[in-house]
């Protein structure tokens, strides 16, 4: 399982890349404009971070919440330093978790500032398919952790409430018309295989609460659903995300010896 997901993996880290959800064509501000000028500029009001030019180089940056109404940009700036850059190279696997800190990123390309990424990039279909691969992993992870603990389905399942357990039933029902030989644990919702684990390990409500989480922003993903509407719900995503790599540890580390 291991292998098989970090090969996965390597495939996204190689193919996905800042580069393909950053804006690379930067709308700009000159470092000695004055910046009321610049925050009024009809051009610009659509933009939280404005890059500030002087002598055609990149020297800072204006964050709109930040900056005031009065004096130069150059007064209201936010000066140029590593934390502020990002290599356009640099991979959606190890950069999307930056974000939960820092509202932006300036894109180095070759030897140049060439773009921005910031986070309302995440909810691009790049990063959806990092994100949704990371929660299968998840899903794969609680799949095996059942089967391994569980030789027979009974144990697992009857940790479920009545209602689960019946909908299961009817699934197995339906596959076995089909001529379909298939495990419960198959056909289970990832919500069915959270609550089973929950149970096993003998774990808390918050457990039970973050997993439910995680299938939320799976269903989101699934169904196209806009989670960047607002920075509470970028918060969430992040947040999330970060829970579903801490699940994965998490089950990669616990013992699986049978029932």
């Amino acid at each position: 399982m291991d292998k098989i997901f970090q090969f996965t993996m390597s495939g996204l880290t190689a193919g996905l890349r800042v580069v393909h959800i950053a804006a690379l064509q930067l709308v700009t501000c000159e470092i000695n404009q004055g910046i009321k000028e610049v925050l009024d500029d009809p051009k610009l009001i659509g933009f939280d971070y404005i890059p500030v030019l002087s002598r055609k180089r990149i020297f800072g940056i204006v964050e709109r919440k930040r900056a005031g109404n009065e004096g130069a940009v150059k007064e209201n700036m936010r000066a140029l330093d590593d934390s502020l850059l990002v290599s356009a190279d640099e991979p959606l696997t190890s950069f999307v978790s930056c974000l939960r800190t820092d509202p932006f990123r300036l894109v180095v390309k070759g030897t140049e500032i060439k773009g921005i990424v910031t986070r309302s990039d995440l909810i691009k279909l790049p990063v959806r398919l990092v994100a949704f691969t990371q929660i299968c992993h998840l899903e794969m992870e609680m799949t095996i952790f059942i089967e391994a603990r569980c030789k027979d389905d009974n144990f697992w399942v009857n940790q479920l409430k009545k209602k689960r357990r019946e909908r299961l039933r009817e699934r197995l029902e339906a596959h076995k018309k089909r001529n379909l030989e298939l495990r419960l644990v198959e056909l289970a919702d990832f919500g069915d295989k959270g609550v089973a684990v929950v149970k096993l390990l003998g774990l808390d409500g918050k457990s039970e609460r973050q997993l439910d989480e995680i299938q939320h922003l799976r269903n989101d993903i699934a169904h196209s659903k806009d989670y960047g509407k607002t920075e509470a719900d970028i918060d969430r995503f992040l947040e999330r995300l970060a829970l579903t790599s801490e699940w994965i540890r998490r089950l990669s580390r616990v013992p699986k010896s049978a029932c």
